[in-house]
């Protein structure tokens, strides 16, 4: 296990994970809720690169866009949250 400070709360832990155990129910729940948004509008995570469609599922989700672009980012590069 590793030191880690989590990119979500800012609070230092140790684990396997990027991100604190409380942080990772959190995500948990707004992955789920992306995904239904991504599958409901026919959307694919390598869409995001143009602007509409970031800004429209952050309107739609709720989601941040500082946690919407690290979901992105994990999602394309394979790196697990």
């Amino acid at each position: 296990m590793d030191l880690k400070k989590c990119p979500r709360c800012g609070e230092f832990h140790l684990s396997n994970i990027n991100v604190c155990e409380m942080c990772g129910k959190k995500d948990m729940q707004e992955l789920m809720k992306l995904n239904e948004y991504l599958e409901s509008n026919g959307i694919s995570y390598n869409k995001f690169d143009n602007k509409e469609i970031f800004e429209n599922a952050i309107l739609e989700t709720g989601l941040s866009s500082q946690n919407l672009e690290r979901y992105i980012n994990s999602y394309l590069t394979g790196y697990e949250l």
